[in-house]
């Protein structure tokens, strides 16, 4: 059986938060930058869970894990290179809510520590 692994931004302290910082726990995301935080000794402060994100279980070209809200880059079968956030839709992980998650991709970022890779 294969755990999902998740990260999470914290916005406040514009700061990404691994598995092992994070603990979900009675619906809310909890972090903490210590190994003080388990079920049972919660200390640390409660997220948003929108910030929360999943590994699609793949990694990149370059042996990166490819996260829900990464930028990855990719040249396609015509030689033509494009760009694209990843995203869960449809059941599955895509990037532009069309093109499957592949480890052909390169993460050159995320969503929130490289804004201004995303164009509106």
């Amino acid at each position: 059986m294969t755990v999902p692994k998740f990260r999470v931004w914290e916005p406040y302290y514009k700061k990404m938060f691994a598995n092992d910082q994070i603990i979900v726990w009675n619906g809310n995301v909890y972090v903490n930058d210590t190994d003080k935080i388990t079920v049972n000794n919660i200390r640390g402060w409660s997220i948003d869970d929108k910030y929360l994100m999943q590994s699609t279980g793949l990694k990149d070209r370059n042996g990166i894990e490819i996260f829900e809200s990464d930028v990855v880059s990719w040249i396609d079968t015509h030689g033509i290179l494009h760009f694209g956030v990843v995203e869960f839709t449809k059941g599955m992980f895509l990037v532009n809510g069309d093109e499957p998650v592949s480890e052909e991709m390169e993460v050159i970022g995320n969503i929130y520590e490289h804004p201004d890779l995303v164009e509106e």
